[in-house]
């Protein structure tokens, strides 16, 4: 990725503050709730079974699928994020991923809520495909961190690149 010059504003070492951490706490966040929907199913599972008429086993599977989608999903969308860029891949992602849910959440058959699941799945797994710690950290700088008590222990980028392991 290249720049137009080092104070060029797309750049993100050249972002403000408040949009360095916005991108950051929103990122946090996507990735807090596409984890926290797969285990949220959990304590419904009976309630589920009961009302798609279907048995333990298969309930269990509707949790246990959506995890599995998250194993397939990063192979499919980090080389597509690498064609169209992050941000469509994580927007696109996040659609999907709200769709498939809210049909999870209207399905009135097993079918439809194991696919939904695993769909849903999919789309949650694009946030972790195209962001990571090393995706948005870098542009923090270390002088930025260490002004803020929350940053003190990642490292600077002068600090990641003698880190090669």
């Amino acid at each position: 990725m290249s720049w137009d010059s080092p104070s060029d504003p797309a750049n993100p070492l050249n972002w403000s503050q408040k949009a360095k951490w916005a991108t950051a706490i929103l990122t946090s966040l996507g990735g807090l709730v596409t984890l926290m929907s797969g285990a949220m199913l959990a304590p419904g599972l009976a309630v589920i079974g009961h009302d798609l008429k279907i048995s333990e086993a298969e309930a269990s599977l509707a949790l246990s699928i959506y995890i599995l989608a998250f194993a397939f999903g990063p192979m499919l969308l980090a080389p597509l994020s690498e064609v169209f860029g992050r941000r469509p891949i994580w927007i696109v992602g996040s659609a999907w991923y709200v769709l498939w849910n809210t049909l999870c959440g209207i399905s009135n058959n097993r079918g439809l809520m194991i696919v939904g699941r695993f769909m849903s799945g999919l789309g949650a797994s694009a946030e972790f495909a195209v962001s990571s710690d090393y995706s948005i950290v870098p542009y923090i700088s270390a002088s930025e961190l260490l002004t803020n008590s929350a940053g003190a222990g990642i490292p600077s980028d002068s600090e990641r690149l003698l880190d090669c392991r």
